[in-house]
């Protein structure tokens, strides 16, 4: 699944993952990564960690994360 999040003024950030992330964490929580997060690499590496890490995530994650604007 995609979804898009507003960071600041014209920056959007696109999140494409497999459930194997949005199994474990809603899309709420995904934008607030993204807002404090700027760096699609860095956003990719800490919402996988959380998920990995701090919800116990088991499944196989892909994620890809393009800042636009």
């Amino acid at each position: 699944a995609t979804r898009t999040y507003r960071l600041t003024g014209d920056e959007i950030m696109l999140v494409a993952a497999c459930d194997g992330l949005w199994d474990f964490i809603t899309n709420e929580e995904v934008a607030g990564f993204a807002r404090r997060i700027s760096e699609p690499v860095e956003l990719a590496e800490e919402l996988k960690n959380e998920v990995l890490d701090s919800r116990a995530g088991s499944d196989n994650i892909t994620i890809i994360c393009v800042k636009l604007g």
